[in-house]
């Protein structure tokens, strides 16, 4: 949580107090939320001051932009990612395994297997892309924070102090890396399906009398 007594903090505290300047950061939000709810305005005029005083997400730089300049970004950014959460539970609650459990919320042993073997998957994969981005410490620190924070690219570059060609190239990096590990797996699994489809059959031609 931001020190609400920190020099960001008071700074930006001010500049909020100054007259006109909440009734303009409401109009931004009623601008970028689309909604006729006043409520909502308020709720994204305060996650996006909770971003820009807070030095780990995106915070405000005096002197650099103005404050009202900064805020109309980063209040842009708070909004897409919030669609972005909304639109991805949406397509996870639209199908699977929520249409299927209609009795009950709780997930079928099924369920938890398969996803319990699809988090082990994904943990390997990761293992092994970051083992292959050792080389590269721009794009191990992108994977890695990518793991945990969903970030948009102007957001790295403010993040890790690197121009939109370096995050750029870094990605590349990281897509290119990423082909090679996939492709690698799939390539272990269509060999492991294929020993136990012979598995089977050579069980099927051993029982039969």
């Amino acid at each position: 949580m931001p020190d609400p007594k920190s020099p960001l903090s008071l700074a930006v505290d001010a500049e909020v107090k100054k007259p006109g300047v909440m009734r303009e950061l409401l109009q931004m939000a009623k601008r970028l939320s689309r909604s006729e709810e006043e409520e909502d305005w308020k709720d994204l005029v305060a996650m996006t001051l909770l971003r820009v005083v807070n030095p780990a997400d995106d915070p405000w730089q005096p002197g650099r932009h103005s404050f009202l300049a900064h805020m109309h970004g980063s209040m842009r950014q708070a909004r897409h990612r919030e669609r972005r959460k909304l639109r991805t539970k949406g397509e996870v609650y639209d199908g699977g395994v929520a249409q299927e459990n209609t009795a009950g919320d709780t997930p079928g042993a099924d369920d938890e297997l398969e996803r319990s073997r699809s988090l082990a998957v994904l943990r390997k994969l990761g293992d092994r892309l970051l083992a292959r981005l050792e080389d590269n410490p721009l794009a191990r620190q992108i994977c890695e924070t990518g793991l945990k924070e969903d970030l948009e690219p102007a957001e790295e570059e403010k993040r890790f102090h690197r121009t939109h060609a370096e995050i750029k190239a870094a990605h590349d990096r990281i897509k290119y890396h990423a082909g090679i590990v996939l492709n690698e797996w799939n390539a272990s699994e269509e060999r492991r399906m294929k020993a136990l489809r012979e598995r089977a059959t050579d069980k099927t031609e051993e029982d039969t009398p």
